[in-house]
């Protein structure tokens, strides 16, 4: 799993990472949400905020981080296809 915060820290972003080597539950969905943190802390408003399809390609998200200016950068195996 993947997840930070915005620069203002309003937001937070998850990622449901997939299943890995080893795991025994059922994984997630290979995506990313959105959700408003309060004042109170407490998130609202989870959104969709990626599904990762790219060129109809599910890609394999994980580790994330949102710069100074609030741009999002994902690491990613490219659904484990080496053209990409």
């Amino acid at each position: 799993m993947g997840s930070c915060f915005s620069p203002d820290y309003k937001k937070l972003y998850v990622i449901s990472t997939s299943k890995g080597p080893g795991d025994t539950g059922p994984g997630g969905k290979r995506d990313m949400h959105v959700f408003d943190v309060g004042s109170d802390n407490q998130l609202s408003n989870q959104k969709l905020f990626s599904d990762f399809m790219v060129d109809g390609v599910k890609c394999g998200p994980d580790g994330a981080r949102c710069d100074v200016d609030g741009n999002l950068w994902v690491s990613s195996n490219a659904g484990r296809d080496p053209r990409l």
